[in-house]
């Protein structure tokens, strides 16, 4: 939910055109499964751009949010790739081993990579630069209005969620039983919830019908334009990428040499 929620910031991903974002964050995942220190060297820039880019500005628990899933992701496949493969060295006897602490690392590490940079994206993109965007490519304008309105309901359908649970715990359900409390959750958060949806479609529904949507011949008021710093910012990272690539087949077998686990 969290991960396309819009913040209007003037930082220098803000700026760059949808293309050069998108195509940051394809070479970025892409490039981050090819060897150990390709993902090393794309975790710190994820990182550092997430960081320039004010991302984190985007909800105020998301930093706890991504730290928390990031732990139990990497505890959960630490304990897993113990158990499925053949250990050498293990940390705490038959139960964790170093070979498995390797791998999920490398694993939660890509994961987090992909969800940083997504969440970059959207941060950094509003939904009518996506549709110019999209429109630029001359998809279906109906494909292209239904993904823009999912994108721009999200973050509305989080704050509603909030506003009927906050009412409920007001009416007393935290001090219910466990039978009792997973029950009212049902019926008084999921429900309202659904209504809440299916009527604010239904009015986003009408307001499109009114006005014809989609058109025929669809204009775009701002035409998105690639800037010096688009192709400056491409040429970078992907030389960067490549870099790292060569570096990381360089080094693997001396990190073999090192970690015979590897």
């Amino acid at each position: 939910m969290i991960f396309f929620e819009y913040i209007l910031e003037n930082t220098v991903f803000h700026r760059m055109h949808p293309l050069t974002k998108l195509t940051y964050v394809s070479v970025t995942i892409i490039f981050a499964w090819l060897n150990i220190w390709s993902t090393l060297i794309i975790l710190i820039t994820s990182i550092f751009s997430f960081y320039i880019g004010k991302a984190w500005k985007q909800n105020s628990g998301i930093i706890k949010t991504i730290i928390i899933s990031f732990m139990l992701l990497f505890s959960i496949n630490w304990f897993l790739y113990s158990i499925a493969y053949p250990s050498k060295i293990w940390v705490v006897d038959r139960f964790l081993s170093l070979e498995g602490l390797y791998l999920s690392s490398l694993l939660s590490s890509r994961i987090l990579i992909i969800i940083l940079n997504i969440i970059l994206f959207f941060a950094t993109t509003t939904p009518e630069e996506l549709e110019d965007f999209l429109l630029s490519l001359h998809l279906p304008a109906s494909l292209i209005i239904s993904f823009t309105l999912t994108i721009t309901f999200i973050p509305l359908v989080v704050n509603e969620t909030k506003r009927i649970y906050q009412a409920q715990l007001l009416r007393g359900l935290a001090k219910s039983k466990l039978i009792k409390k997973i029950s009212g959750y049902v019926n008084s958060l999921i429900f309202p919830l659904i209504i809440s949806i299916l009527n604010r479609a239904n009015r986003v529904a009408e307001v499109l019908e009114i006005y014809g949507v989609p058109p025929e011949n669809r204009t775009i008021l701002t035409k998105l334009k690639f800037r010096k710093t688009d192709y400056l910012f491409t040429l970078f990272f992907i030389s960067l990428c490549f870099i790292s690539h060569v570096l990381g087949e360089i080094l693997m077998p001396h990190l073999i040499e090192l970690l015979p686990f590897v």
